[in-house]
């Protein structure tokens, strides 16, 4: 098993790290990382989706079995992780994020049958509606984004401040 790194010293603000469990790494500094984060106890770990691929990028249009799926693949993924490198048997993920915000209300039925119970986003795709929270299911989302297609990165075109604005 990984050992936390002593001499890191966490600022106690509770923060959120989301990231696509089908991709994480075995290389050392980034099992340092995640053990680091896990054992913080002030950040939430949000798994967001699987492995962000395209069809991720397109969860609205997938039907509720194929994003059930997903939510699943990304549990085990993540499990296995864990327990293949600290040996940690660990509780699920309960917050979820996507790439493009591409949330609906049926959404929530599928992520919630993959163990789900909160979803999570900065902001929500310009042609959805936002999606509001349920008894049991908590949903937060902004509606700003930044860029044309919600992506980050110099390689995505930004929208003008009065696209922005509006």
């Amino acid at each position: 098993a990984v050992e936390p790194a002593k001499n890191i010293k966490w600022n106690n603000i509770n923060a959120s790290i989301s990231f696509y469990p089908g991709t994480l790494s075995s290389n050392q500094n980034f099992k340092n990382f995640i053990s680091n984060i896990y054992s913080s106890g002030g950040i939430e770990l949000i798994q967001k989706g699987y492995n962000g691929s395209q069809e991720e990028y397109n969860f609205d249009k997938l039907s509720l079995e194929e994003q059930r799926q997903i939510v699943v693949m990304g549990q085990n993924a993540y499990r296995d992780y864990m327990l293949s490198n600290f040996n940690m048997q660990v509780s699920p993920l309960k917050t979820f994020d996507l790439i493009g915000g591409r949330f609906t209300n049926s959404s929530i039925k599928s992520t919630e049958a993959g163990g789900i119970n909160f979803y999570f986003d900065i902001y929500y795709a310009d042609d959805l509606n936002p999606v509001q929270s349920t008894e049991y299911y908590d949903v937060m989302q902004y509606g700003v984004s930044f860029t044309e297609t919600g992506g980050a990165g110099p390689e995505f075109n930004f929208r003008n401040k009065e696209e922005i604005i509006n």
